[in-house]
């Protein structure tokens, strides 16, 4: 892109940008580091809890335990046996059969008691789940300990008082294998201090216990030791004792030494206040720190991302921003330039100085227009009396620029004649007779509501009084005249200036205010040839003339009419004609035939100037007009007349459409071969098809329906869908042959009208 900025305002845009962007960057990163210590905090808190949870399964397992030594205790045949004085075990098969078959219940609802033996010391033999051995040591040649003799066995074991005791982890042979366990030991009766009469002993699978450690030896790689509160090692899971001699300063468990980070790894120690025991875990530093890790990796890749982007957005939305500053600028100073103005202290201030100026000029000259508007409105009045408008919708337009309103639209056209001031050249009468229109004019505007008036010709004001809305015909007609006579009476009584009033036919509609206008004219020129005072109305004149009503400017309205192909307009003033002449006239068979004679010279004559009508089409209707006699009536004749003007009409708009077609016909093919071209528009088309613009948008919209540019669209969005379905061009070279100047315009336009964005018509 072409680099022409102003570079002062370039780098305040940067600035701004480039601080607006590290607000946020700095509240990211307090915000990270609050996340960072929380996901810290929180790691340190779940790995208390799965300690904690460790601990309480644990309590429950082992609470099992010791609830199975205290159902043993209380058992009435194992008391009997542990308490009976010692015989030969011979003597006591039976029930040392009952007793172990007995136990052999505990073994299949718990795990942790699936293999367990008691020791009788009186019978020196040792029970077992189904099973009974009253050889000692042949039992222990089967289930006994590596590393541990016979005689250590029965010393540290069997003549030993144990008060649930816990024998650290150690290797255990069985008939079938050999794995590690930890013993549980007691001395039965519970509570007795005389020699113990038994032992019993629970084998735990070591395996076992290591699953409930897998919460923390898997899933955080770490490991767990378990001792007594005197230190004394019960089970160490994942390290060697190796491992545990070289450790130093393991938390001891109390309240304000539960944890401790050491050679990279989390020590975390818990005791259990059911078994006395002190649970420690350790939980490498990566495992608890993998959330803040996370956290800070996608922190720091998002914080990179948003800089790189906000840094390239800001360096664009700086360009984009100054850009149409430095225009403004050039613009300004190559229009206006700098002369004349007082110096700036910035771009904005040169800027809001020339504002300031258009917006002066601006206002001055919307004050001219307003004061051109009284001229605006003459000058449509002017048109209106003459008939210079021919059609409702074109009288509608213009009235509504000149603020006419309503006014217009039904009254009647009056004219008042200032007497003596006829072919007046001196100066100071000139001046009266303009104060005199302006009396008369002021009085009119007090007394009758929306009056309009005009000066006409050199002596006489033209006047549109509309009708009020709630007026009742003959009533109204009377206090209208009244305040006429009121007005030439005040005009003669106080300023000496005779007034000559006359009035036409009312009017329904604002096209015949040029009819109720030359009624009022005629009107005028009977008054003054009679000399009459007052008010004189059209209705007055007297019928019995022996001439037609037929003047050139009817005339010439009648064939403006025709020519626009106005066919309601022309039959309107052939009846207004007709009515004239053979309503309010008692005219003569001759001059009822020069009046015939002259409405066909009239049609004969627009048929040979219009240019749209055929040689067929004149011929077929100058052969009507011959036609067109007396004979049959007037009502025949208004029948036949509106016939032919009909038929005229039909030809001349038919012509027009035609052409209009073959118009409409040529932008569609220049639409179509053209619409690639990004910088066609309407002005472009205009000046290729010789037709003003507006007209051109009008005949276009009123032949298919659509406006110039949805056509286009319409074209080009359907070159657009052939090229996404067909080729794989990118989004910007479609774009391009679609006759769109960026890709952006032509996705909105896309997704506006198709509902879906290119890529996605593209991908379904």
């Amino acid at each position: 892109m072409e680099f022409k900025i102003n570079k002062k305002v370039f780098r305040r845009f940067l600035v701004s940008y480039l601080i607006i962007l590290m607000l946020p960057n700095l509240s990211g990163y307090f915000s990270y580091r609050v996340a960072v210590k929380e996901a810290h905090a929180s790691s340190v808190e779940n790995s208390l809890l799965s300690l904690k949870q460790i601990i309480r399964v644990m309590d429950t397992r082992m609470t099992e335990v010791n609830a199975f030594a205290s159902q043993l205790a209380i058992n009435r045949e194992l008391v009997a046996l542990m308490t009976e004085k010692a015989s030969a075990p011979e003597d006591k098969v039976y029930e040392l059969w009952k007793a172990a078959r007995d136990m052999s219940t505990f073994s299949q609802t718990n795990d942790y008691l699936s293999n367990f033996y008691l020791y009788l010391g009186n019978y020196d033999v040792i029970l077992s789940p189904n099973s009974v051995y009253y050889r000692p040591d042949h039992f222990y040649e089967i289930y006994g300990y590596d590393g541990l003799s016979l005689t250590e066995w029965q010393e540290a074991i069997l003549q030993q008082r144990h008060e649930r005791d816990i024998m650290p982890s150690r290797s255990y042979r069985s008939a079938s294998y050999q794995y590690e366990v930890l013993t549980y030991l007691q001395t039965l009766p519970l509570n007795s201090f005389s020699v113990p009469t038994a032992t019993l002993a629970v084998l735990i699978d070591r395996d076992k216990i290591a699953k409930q450690l897998e919460a923390i030896i898997s899933q955080y790689g770490g490991w767990v030791y378990i001792r007594t509160i005197q230190g004394d090692p019960i089970l160490a899971e994942g390290i060697d004792q190796e491992s545990l001699d070289h450790l130093q300063d393991i938390p001891s468990g109390e309240a304000e030494d539960t944890y401790t980070f050491q050679d990279g790894n989390l020590l975390i120690s818990l005791p259990s206040d059911k078994l006395g025991w002190i649970y420690t875990a350790s939980i490498p530093e990566e495992a608890f720190t993998a959330r803040a890790t996370a956290i800070k990796e996608r922190t720091l890749t998002f914080t990179i991302l948003a800089l790189v982007c906000g840094l390239a957005m800001i360096v664009l939305f700086t360009y984009r921003n100054s850009k149409p500053i430095y225009t403004l600028v050039q613009v300004f100073r190559e229009h206006f330039g700098s002369s004349g103005q007082p110096p700036s202290k910035n771009e904005y201030d040169f800027i809001t100085g020339n504002i300031t100026r258009l917006i002066s000029s601006n206002q001055e000259l919307q004050t001219e227009l307003k004061e051109q508007l009284p001229v605006l409105r003459d000058a449509l009045i002017k048109r209106l009396l003459i008939g210079e408008l021919q059609s409702l919708e074109q009288i509608q337009v213009e009235s509504s620029q000149a603020v006419l309103g309503s006014s217009v639209e039904s009254g009647i056209v009056g004219l008042i004649q200032l007497g003596g001031y006829a072919d007046v050249r001196d100066v100071e009468a000139l001046q009266e007779l303009s104060v005199g229109r302006l009396l008369v004019k002021q009085w009119l505007r007090e007394r009758l509501a929306d009056v309009i008036t005009t000066d006409w010709g050199g002596d006489k004001i033209a006047v549109i009084i509309p009708i009020p809305s709630q007026s009742e015909g003959e009533t109204w007609k009377n206090r209208l005249e009244t305040q006429l006579g009121q007005l030439a009476a005040a005009m003669e009584q106080s300023n000496q200036l005779p007034l000559l009033i006359a009035l036409g036919t009312t009017y329904e509609q604002s096209t015949e205010i040029s009819q109720s206008f030359g009624d009022a004219t005629q009107a005028l020129e009977m008054a003054g040839y009679h000399h009459n005072d007052g008010v004189f109305w059209y209705d007055n004149v007297l019928k019995d003339q022996n001439t037609y009503y037929y003047p050139i400017e009817l005339e010439q309205r009648l064939i403006n009419a025709l020519k626009s192909g106005f066919a309601a307009e022309g039959s309107r003033l052939i009846l207004y004609i007709l009515n004239r002449n053979f309503s309010e006239r008692i005219l003569t068979f001759e001059t009822a035939r020069n009046l015939l004679g002259q409405l066909k010279a009239t049609l004969a004559k627009l048929l040979d100037q219009h240019l749209l009508l055929d040689e067929q089409s004149t011929t077929r209707i100058k052969d009507k007009l011959e036609q067109l006699d007396l004979s049959r009536g007037v009502e025949q004749l208004e029948s036949e007349l509106h016939l032919v003007i009909e038929e005229v009409c039909n030809v001349i708009v038919q012509k027009k459409e035609d052409l209009n077609s073959e118009l409409v016909q040529n932008i569609v093919l220049q639409l179509e071969e053209r619409f690639a071209e990004t910088d066609l528009s309407l002005y472009e088309i205009s000046k290729v098809a010789g037709r003003p613009e507006k007209f051109v948008s009008y005949i276009f919209k009123e032949s298919t329906g659509d406006t110039i540019s949805d056509y286009l669209e319409r074209l080009r969005l359907d070159h657009a869908n052939e090229l996404l379905k067909s080729t794989d061009l990118t989004i910007d070279e479609i774009a391009s042959q679609s006759g769109y100047n960026s890709s952006h315009s032509f996705r909105r336009a896309f997704k506006r009208v198709r509902g879906v964005s290119p890529s996605e018509f593209r991908r379904g």
